[in-house]
C-alpha cells in the first residue's frame, strides 16, 4: 500500500508541476456551456463587434464564388460572431443565415441587419429544412471545438448543408510564431496540437484552439466527393496542391483557409 500511495503521489504532484499548480487531467476538454460561456465574454464580444476587416484570404474566397457562380441563392455562416464577414458576404446572397454557439452578439446584429437571420445553436446540433450554396465556417472557429473527433465530425456537417460550396479557416499546425512563450498543450500528436490560449480579443479566458496539419485536413476531405479544393494562407497566397502536397508544410502562416467546390 505504501509503494501504491507513493506512487500516486508522485503521479499528482508531477502533473501538478507540469500545469502550473493546477491539478486537472491533462486532456481536459471545456464543455460547450463553457466554450458558450468563454465567447460571451463582454470583452470579446466588445472587440468582435467592432470589427469590420476580411482577411486578403477571404477576399479570394469572394473572387472565386463572384467568377464561378452568379446565381448564389442563400449563404450559411458559421461563428458569425460579430458580423464581421455579414458585411462583406451577405449582400452576395438573396438570402443570409448567421449561426453562432454565443448569444450575445444577436440583438446587435439584428438591429444592423433587420433583413438575415441569426441563430443562436451549436453547428454541430443544427438541422435545417433547406441546403445552403454557401457553407462558410469563418474565423477559425471550426478550431474551437471540444476536440478533433467533434472538428471531423462538423466537416461532415459542412458538406451535409452545403449543395455548392463549402469554406472554412484553421489554424496551421506548422505555425511558427509561438516561439519562446510559454505555450501550453493541453494534447499533441502528429494530425494536430491544442493549445491553451489567453488574450484572445484582449480577455483573460483560457481558449482551448486546435492547431490542425493541413496533410490531415486534405486526406479527411477525401472521402468526400468533391469537384476542386483551394487553400489559401491569411495574405491571400494561394498554396498549389501537388500529388504529395509538399508546399503545405513551407507555409508557416497563423491560419490557412479551405474553399472546396461540390
Amino acid at each position: 500500500f505504501f509503494c501504491i500511495e507513493f506512487g500516486l503521489l508522485y503521479f499528482f504532484t508531477f502533473i501538478t508541476l507540469w500545469t502550473g499548480g493546477a491539478l486537472r487531467p491533462i486532456f481536459q476538454a471545456n464543455s460547450y456551456t463553457t466554450i458558450k460561456q468563454q465567447w460571451n465574454d463582454p470583452v470579446i464580444i466588445q472587440n468582435y463587434i467592432s470589427k469590420t476587416h476580411i482577411q486578403e484570404g477571404e477576399n479570394k474566397i469572394i473572387d472565386v464564388l463572384k467568377t464561378t457562380d452568379v446565381n448564389l441563392e442563400n449563404m450559411l455562416d458559421i461563428g458569425v460572431g460579430g458580423g464581421r464577414t455579414t458585411m462583406h458576404f451577405g449582400h452576395l446572397f438573396k438570402k443570409y443565415t448567421g449561426v453562432d454557439i454565443a448569444d450575445k452578439y444577436h440583438e446587435t446584429l439584428r438591429e444592423r441587419y433587420p433583413d438575415y437571420c441569426f441563430i443562436t445553436k451549436n453547428i454541430l446540433d443544427c438541422d435545417f429544412s433547406e441546403k445552403f450554396d454557401f457553407v462558410f465556417f469563418s474565423h477559425n472557429g471550426i478550431d474551437y471545438l471540444q476536440n478533433i473527433t467533434d472538428y471531423v465530425q462538423c466537416i461532415d456537417k459542412l458538406f451535409s448543408l452545403s449543395r455548392k460550396y463549402i469554406a472554412f479557416s484553421s489554424h496551421n499546425f506548422f505555425y511558427n510564431g509561438h516561439g519562446k512563450q510559454n505555450i501550453k498543450y493541453v494534447s499533441e500528436s502528429s494530425d494536430h496540437k491544442i493549445v491553451e490560449e489567453t488574450g484572445i480579443a484582449g480577455s483573460n479566458q483560457l481558449i482551448n484552439t486546435i492547431y490542425t496539419n493541413p496533410h490531415f485536413i486534405c486526406n479527411t476531405l477525401k472521402k468526400y466527393p468533391y469537384k476542386s479544393l483551394h487553400i489559401f494562407n491569411r495574405d491571400g497566397k494561394k498554396i498549389e496542391l501537388t500529388e504529395n502536397n509538399e508546399e503545405l508544410a513551407k507555409d508557416q502562416n497563423l491560419w490557412l483557409y479551405y474553399f472546396i467546390e461540390i
